[in-house]
Formats: C-alpha cells, sequence, structure tokens
C-alpha cells in the first residue's frame, strides 16, 4: 500500500471498504509518512485491522481541508494513534459510524479545524446514544470552535440529550436523520430556537 500511495502524490479521493492494510512489519514508525497534499477525501469502513495503527500512520494529508469517514471502533482502539492522525491532519469534514459500544470520541477533542461532524448511530437505542452525546460535549465543548454543522442519524435519541449538546456545542445547522423517540412537532419546538436551521429527515 506505501507504495501505491508514493506513487499516487495527486491522489484526491481514498475510498477503502473492508480491505485491511497488513504493512509485514512489527512497527509501522519505521515507514516514513507519504506527503499526500491533494488528498481531500479518506474513508475507511469494515476493516478488521484499526487504520490508526496501519494506515493513517503512513499518510501525511497536508491539504486545508481533509473529509474522513471512519468507524468509532477504530477511534477507541488506540486513542494516541487517532489523537496523532488528528493533531497532523486538517479534517474539516468527519462522518463517525458509530459501534453498538459507547465509542471513545473524547480523542476528537484534538481535530481543531473541524466544521462539520456527522454520526451515525446505527439502530442504537437511547441509553448508548445518551453516552456517545455526553462524550461529544467533552470533546467538543472548548475545542470545536469552527464547527458550524452537526448531522444525527439513524438512533432513538432524547430531546434533551442533543438540547445539552447545543448548549454546549453551538452549530448553526443541525440535522436529525431518522432520529427517533419524538415527534418532529416536539422537536422542532425545542431545537429550533437553538439553532440558525433545523432539518428533520424521516428517510
Amino acid at each position: 500500500m506505501a507504495d501505491v500511495l508514493a506513487a499516487s502524490p495527486e491522489l484526491r479521493t481514498l475510498i477503502l471498504l473492508g480491505v485491511d492494510i497488513i504493512t509485514g512489519h512489527d512497527n509501522v514508525s519505521s515507514f516514513s509518512p507519504i506527503t499526500l497534499s491533494k488528498l481531500e477525501v479518506l474513508s475507511v469502513q469494515s476493516a478488521h485491522k484499526n487504520p490508526f495503527v496501519t494506515l493513517f500512520p503512513i499518510v501525511a494529508p497536508t491539504s486545508s481541508e481533509l473529509s474522513l469517514k471512519v468507524s468509532s471502533k477504530a477511534l477507541g482502539e488506540d486513542p494516541e494513534a487517532s489523537i496523532s492522525f488528528f493533531e497532523r491532519s486538517s479534517i474539516t469534514d468527519l462522518c463517525v459510524e458509530a459501534s453498538y459500544s459507547s465509542p471513545s470520541v473524547r480523542c476528537l477533542a484534538a481535530i481543531k479545524s473541524l466544521q462539520s461532524l456527522s454520526i451515525d448511530f446505527g439502530l442504537m437505542e437511547k441509553e448508548k446514544t445518551g453516552s456517545i452525546l455526553d462524550d461529544l460535549i467533552l470533546a467538543g465543548s472548548e475545542n470545536w470552535v469552527n464547527l458550524r454543522t452537526l448531522t444525527l442519524s439513524s438512533g432513538t435519541c432524547s430531546v434533551q440529550a442533543i438540547k445539552a449538546v447545543l448548549r454546549k456545542i453551538p452549530v448553526e445547522t443541525l440535522t436529525l436523520r431518522r432520529i427517533q423517540d419524538s415527534s418532529i412537532k416536539r422537536l422542532k419546538r425545542h431545537l429550533a430556537p437553538l439553532v440558525e436551521k433545523l432539518i428533520i429527515l424521516s428517510d
């Protein structure tokens, strides 16, 4: 994989679905990070091995804006590796696929340039989504000064839990997609005053 990346300095989009990176080395830090100055989109899904350990240490995106899609399981397995990648990347758009256990999302505090955050709860119950939202408050209340857009999808979230997030992490646009537990009318009544734009989608 390192050879492929090294031969692709103009790469703009890298999407890996169900692909594991095997380094063949016990210590991936022996690889020199490969500069990808044009990389705009990086998405790793359904990988058994943690990309923060196997792939991201050898990737050095230097573009001013990077969109990242990854699972929360990967975030929590090795927080130090996650933070290392976040600190040397200008991630402006992040999509997290949450696992069924409460993810370790506090390491997201290392993303200072975040402008848009999307979390897909994967049909989680209210107790688990509430735990994740609590972690979001701890991660972003003092760090995400540039966050403008928040999207929550496919889970059961209480209105109070969402309100708590908006009070600590003000955003301009809130999108709720297939969020259960409250009627659209109730969601609008409680959440619309807290954002400039509220979008509620049922499909």
